[in-house]
């Protein structure tokens, strides 16, 4: 006989932890113990954590694993039954067994010592062993269509059987024309079917509504999908890997609803993407808490592994309350991927990508750019410089020698830049320990000429999972990266706006090749790396303990779950300029000068920053279901600390550039300098959820929060939440056949937000030369008065209410949930001044003054189906937030059109245009600024006392930030061929784009005003410099709206027949080809990227992505 016993526990060690936890086991089961064991297993559940399909031996082990049962069988009673297919999530111990029972004469019973005896029943059918004679095949699908891979296929009342491969078909030998077929899959219904005349079968299974369901990852735990309560978003990593990026948050933009995503550029390593969710609910900090495997604030999300990643889901209501006092914003739940039982299984990604801007500048050419600086010449009274050349470039007998037409953007930038990442993972395990290891590179090259710059980034990590004893999980993760970031000496914002003072009539090089000196300074070489470069490399090391102890002994559901992590960040910066080559034509002499001289001297910059970041977390927790009821809670507490300081020093005039180390530099001029900062949190929380019949759902947290931030009187915050879901499809009264699936949750929750500056209840003091002493007076070091204290200072405070509805049609034809949400944001950090008088001299410190409103609505809709070979989804996602400021410190005399108490939190204060001048007279009967002349901007003004100043201004409803932000998606399947589509928008957004220098993009040069007769409705002012009052006071003639809808990404793949791969050894292998900011289908700005915030146009513009590459796995 084959028996799995359970190891025993020393009687020492079970009735110490027996007492320690006496009371916390009688507050949470005192029902259980009147339970009869049998009814206990006929309800309980085990815990699916990854698809798999395993033997009916290994079905047993699982069990084991998780409960205090053991099993009694015979040896070789299973030797020849099929494996058993597994989905993700939890299920009734009895439905599992009968699953694996099912068309075997089987049975099974549980003894008083917890013992599952299964044997052959009385009336066992003997196998037939002579020949079997008919051949049999089909396919096995769910109701809408799509195959079932893995389903078993059993011969009734014997142990032949199969299971249908990766396109749901099969192929069995039965006994003959009256052999029943028992076809189940765990999650469907079984069926048995009599063979008779057929031979080829299409087997639909449908959906058993009590079976295995779907789970989620949500605050400190896992939870049924039909049964969350709170507002919770979550995608997988298929859906993550559908986007090609490096930037992990591009890949999930336009993909979850209440997630607002916006790329604000496109610069390798610093991509400059705002995250938010469900918009703006703070004039304070508005990042959301990112949360990785179980770890609050470990930073870096986007710079993730999309490979390591097994799900993401958004916590956007009341369900992020579990998080206390950093969850005000929301919080991003990441898990990693883990090992599983069985064979190592290697899986290995390769991308290669060509990357161009979404929409590069276009500046105005040689002729445009002179008839611009004549039109200035002639508009402000002086003589105008360039009438001939401007006559000759437009008849085309200018002397190209000497005149160019440059397009300086072209000569800087690449058309196309190279990407390329590489990522391999190895999983797998034996029953006691699984394992997950990975690691991924990545190369990005900068857009700039050449390769001197760009960004590198290697990530590894290693997730271990092992059982030490019956009961006793330990798990052991590692994860390192490194990011090399190398980027020239001058800023991006500068370094484009080098590019765009370029007058397009000079030359960037000389016949023979030199790099020829221009008037604004050639970009070219700052591009090129001959000026230097400025690198960063951060390496970050994060590391986690954890333990999980089952205390069955004590009562069943009852565990200890503790994890410490430690993680270790540094960044090490290297800046270094040094003199480059350009060149000057002398045509006397009829040499080329070297101008190396002229160009600057050999600097450098060095930082170095560390951080350690180390967080206990300690838990107890109960999980039973007894009868129709559920029970899942918890206590725990946690605690977080942080330290850092950073280091800089400076020195110029090196020896050498060869010699690049401050030590080489000279004396004079140098610099050095540093700080520490240091904080803590200290947290206390808890939380039950109970469930009656998966129908009746209540979720309630307690949190009970200290942040080192604030003065011991107002240090801690008690943060509670609670929600409730009613499955209205569940009862009895509902019986309707189209509608499966119907719920509605509410939740309310009061969340923190304590994201400020350190110690500002604490008289803070500056360290400078602020005092002179001695015969021979000298500056010596001395403390000064910082910002006031204010000792009061505590906690942020959100209050969330959200009302949600969720559905499904039968068969899938339509599901989706839509959220109605609103939140009251209260005692908001900020300081008085606007209040107070400038001349008063005094700098505040941050007082809870603030409040703020944000609501909105959020949408989610799916539909797929199933004909023939042909599968389809289409799904869609709408999010609308608004925002409005209750209270904030305004000064007493602004006027109703400037008070920002009403609006939104994100604004833009601007003059109202009025269209644009088009003669003296217009000018002579309105109010103007002083310098108006026709073709510059007519302002309003709105007080109406005869002056334009800051007064006029007034305050848009819209900025930036979008208030709409939607998704649709779509995917098709035939056969091994995949096409996954995104399209991506937003709406209610808008930015101020105004021309800086002279030269600019083309636009402002077409759409400008010449003559009240040749463009009396101009959209533009007519030809200005920095000193016009049109350039000078910002008005609405520059805004202009970001609404969109572009093409996000399109996914193509293609996937070979397994039976040409299993020859080379290989499970599977997909070609692929994407495209990531493909199109933009319509927009209003046109000049740049509508997700772009820079008024001038100086960034490093978003990227188009084409990309291709191989999965395959072995």
């Amino acid at each position: 006989m084959k028996i799995k016993l359970i190891k025993s526990r020393s009687f020492i060690i079970s009735s110490l932890l027996h007492t320690s936890m006496r009371a916390i086991v009688f507050l949470l089961c005192t029902t259980v113990f009147s339970l009869n064991p049998t009814d206990s297993f006929s309800q309980e559940k085990v815990t699916i954590e990854a698809d798999m399909v395993i033997s009916i031996d290994e079905v047993f082990n699982l069990i084991q694993d998780q409960t205090v049962y053991r099993f009694l069988y015979p040896q070789d009673l299973f030797i020849n039954s099929p494996k058993v297919a597994l989905k993700k999530g939890t299920i009734e111990i009895s439905s599992l067994l009968e699953k694996c029972f099912s068309g075997k004469d089987i049975k099974f019973k549980l003894s008083e010592n917890n013992t599952i005896i299964i044997e052959k029943s009385e009336q066992q059918t003997t196998v037939n062993n002579t020949p079997q004679k008919l051949l049999v095949s089909g396919v096995v699908v769910e109701q809408n269509g799509q195959p079932l891979p893995g389903a078993n296929i059993l011969e009734k009342g014997t142990t032949n059987g199969t299971q249908t491969d990766i396109d749901g078909q099969f192929n069995l030998t039965v006994k003959d024309n009256s052999s029943t077929l028992v076809v189940s899959y765990i999650g469907y219904l079984t069926k048995e079917i009599v063979v008779n005349e057929n031979t080829n079968f299409n087997i639909v299974l449908e959906e058993s509504r009590a079976s295995l369901e779907e789970v989620v990852v949500v605050g400190y735990g896992r939870q049924k999908k039909v049964t969350l309560t709170g507002a919770v978003s979550d995608i997988r990593t298929e859906e993550i890997k559908e986007s090609k990026t490096a930037n992990l948050a591009n890949n999930l933009t336009g993909r979850i609803p209440g997630l607002v995503i916006n790329a604000r550029g496109g610069e390798p390593g610093s991509d400059q993407i705002d995250v938010r969710i469900r918009g703006i609910g703070t004039t304070g900090n508005t990042q959301p808490l990112y949360v990785i495997d179980g770890v609050p604030s470990r930073g870096s999300f986007e710079r993730l592994n999309p490979d390591d990643i097994e799900s993401i889901s958004v916590l956007k209501d009341a369900s992020a309350a579990i998080y206390g006092a950093q969850a005000a914003n929301g919080v991003i739940l990441v898990t990693t991927k883990r090992g599983k039982t069985g064979e190592p299984v290697f899986n290995y990604n390769m991308h290669y990508s060509l990357a161009q801007p979404t929409r590069r500048p276009h500046l105005m050419n040689a002729y445009q750019y002179l008839t611009w600086v004549d039109e200035i010449n002639e508009r402000n009274n002086r003589p105008q410089e360039f009438q001939d050349i401007i006559r000759q470039y437009r008849d085309g007998s200018i002397d190209r020698t000497k005149w160019g037409d440059t397009d300086w953007w072209d000569v800087v930038t690449d058309n196309w830049t190279p990407q390329v990442q590489h990522a391999i993972n190895v999983s797998g395990g034996s029953e006691n320990t699984q394992y997950y290891i990975s690691g991924q590179y990545l190369n990005q090259d900068a857009i700039y000429v050449g390769d001197a710059y760009g960004y590198k980034q290697y990530n590894i990590r290693s997730n271990i999972d092992t059982r030490l004893g019956k009961n006793i999980k330990m798990g052991l993760d590692l994860a390192a990266r490194i990011g090399d970031n190398n980027r020239p000496t001058l800023n991006t914002d500068g370094l484009v706006r080098q590019v765009f003072v370029q007058p397009p009539f000079e030359f960037p090089y000389f016949e023979n090749g030199l790099i020829r000196k221009t008037s604004a300074g050639n970009p070219i070489s700052l591009v090129n790396g001959d000026s230097g470069s400025k690198r960063t490399q951060t390496k970050k090391f994060d590391s986690k303990f954890a333990l999980r102890w089952e205390l069955p002994f004590i009562t069943q559901g009852l565990y200890l779950d503790t994890y410490a992590t430690v993680d270790f960040y540094t960044t090490t910066r290297k800046d270094l300029s040094k003199p480059f080559d350009q060149y000057e034509f002398d045509e006397e002499s009829g040499e080329y000068i070297n101008l190396k001289f002229q160009t600057g001297t050999i600097n450098l910059f060095q930082q170095y920053s560390e951080e350690l970041n180390q967080l206990f977390h300690f838990k107890i927790g109960y999980d039973k279901s007894y009868g129709k009821h559920s029970i899942s809670s918890f206590v725990a507490y946690e605690q977080f600390k942080q330290e850092g300081e950073f280091i800089f020093a400076s020195r110029q005039n090196l020896i050498s550039e060869d010699i690049p180390f401050l030590f080489s530099g000279a004396d004079e001029n140098q610099n050095n300098g540093g700080r520490g900062y240091q904080s803590a949190r200290q947290n206390f929380f808890g939380k039950i959820n109970y469930n009656f019949d998966d129908k009746y759902l209540v979720d309630v947290t307690m949190r009970y929060d200290g942040s080192s931030n604030f003065a011991k009187g107002n240090r801690f915050g008690f943060f509670p939440a609670a929600s409730l879901g009613w499955r209205v499809s569940e009862e009895d009264f509902f019986n309707s056949e189209l509608i499966t699936e119907l719920k509605i949750r509410t939740s309310w929750g009061l969340l923190g937000n304590d994201r400020v500056n350190n110690f500002q209840f604490l008289q803070i003091y500056n360290i400078g030369n602020s005092y002179i002493f001695g015969e021979d007076p000298q500056r010596y070091n001395g403390l000064s008065p910082g910002t006031t204290p204010n000792p009061n200072i505590t906690w942020e405070t959100s209050q969330k209410l959200n009302f949600g509805v969720d559905f499904r049609l039968r068969n899938r034809l339509l599901e989706g949930s839509v959220d109605v949400f609103y939140e009251r944001r209260s005692d908001i950090l900020a300081p008085r001044n606007a209040s107070i008088p400038v001349y008063a001299g005094l700098t505040l410190p941050d007082e809870n003054i603030g409040k703020v409103s944000n609501r909105g609505v959020e949408i989610q809709l799916n539909h797929q189906n199933t004909i023939n070979d042909f599968s389809y989804n289409f799904g869609g996602q709408f999010t609308f937030a608004e925002s409005r400021i209750i209270f904030i410190d305004e000064p007493p005399n602004v006027p109703d059109w400037q008070r920002r108490t009403g609006r939104p939190v994100d604004f833009i204060l601007i003059y109202e245009a009025n269209g644009i001048y088009n003669n003296q007279e217009e000018i002579d009967n309105s109010v103007s600024f002083p310098d108006a002349q026709p073709g510059d901007v007519r302002i309003v003004d709105q007080n109406g006392d005869g002056v334009l100043n800051e007064q006029d201004q007034i305050i848009l409803e819209n900025s930036p930030t979008p208030k709409i932000v939607y998704g649709f998606t779509m995917g098709l399947d035939w056969k091994n061929l995949s096409l996954n589509v995104l399209f991506q928008g937003q709406a209610l957004a808008q930015t101020i784009y105004r021309p800086f220098d002279i030269n600019q993009q083309s636009q402002f040069y077409e759409e400008r005003w010449r003559s009240e007769i040749r463009t009396p409705n101009a959209t533009f002012p007519g030809a200005f410099d920095t000193a016009s009052s049109s350039f000078r006071e910002v008005s609405t003639v520059w805004i202009r709206n970001n609404s969109f809808l572009r093409l996000k990404n399109v996914d193509i793949s293609y996937s070979l027949n397994k039976k040409w791969l299993e020859p080379l050894g290989l499970d599977s292998f997909r070609f692929f080809v994407s495209g990531h900011n493909l199109l933009i289908l319509f927009d209003n700005v046109k000049i740049n990227d509508p997700e772009s915030v820079s008024s001038t146009g100086w960034f490093y513009p978003q990227q188009l992505l084409l990309t291709a590459g191989f999965n395959v796995t072995f």
